[in-house]
């Protein structure tokens, strides 16, 4: 997105979702993408892992950027006592949607800010419930048209 001297911080991901969502408020930031394995174990506190996933990811950036601050985050769907990890094809995408058609999630989300040069290393966790209306067969064909 930006060049190195007029980028206020680096994006930690590859997200194309997470970086529409910096545009939208005119951030001004940098995409390096973290080369990380990520932690998404379906028994996993989903809470915990969201966090750990983004600080693993703004830590990678930040040590090989000390002068410069790494925004990592990592998001997951919650349902049924499991995380719901990215889905692997259409189908998966598909029965996912199903299994959330008319019913309530948790979708959890961590943040992680660093900078080593300042010594800055903050991570926080948000949690929030969703409900989707129910999703007919059409409807969710249509949403990934």
């Amino acid at each position: 997105m930006s060049t190195h001297s007029q980028a206020h911080f680096i994006l930690a991901s590859a997200s194309p979702r997470r970086k529409e969502l910096l545009e939208r408020i005119n951030a001004r930031f940098e995409v390096i993408p973290a080369e990380v394995d990520e932690d998404n174990g379906g028994d996993a506190d989903p809470e915990a892992m969201v966090r750990a996933n983004a600080e693993l990811k703004a830590r990678w950036v930040a040590e090989r950027h000390v002068d410069r601050f790494a925004l990592g985050s990592d998001t997951t769907v919650h349902l049924d006592g499991r995380v719901l990890n990215k889905p692997t094809d259409l189908q998966d995408a598909k029965s996912m949607l199903r299994r959330l058609s008319g019913r309530t999630h948790v979708v959890y989300t961590g943040v992680s800010l660093q900078n080593r040069s300042l010594g800055i290393a903050e991570t926080i966790g948000v949690r929030s419930e969703v409900t989707f209306k129910p999703l007919d067969d059409d409807t969710i064909d249509r949403y990934f048209e």
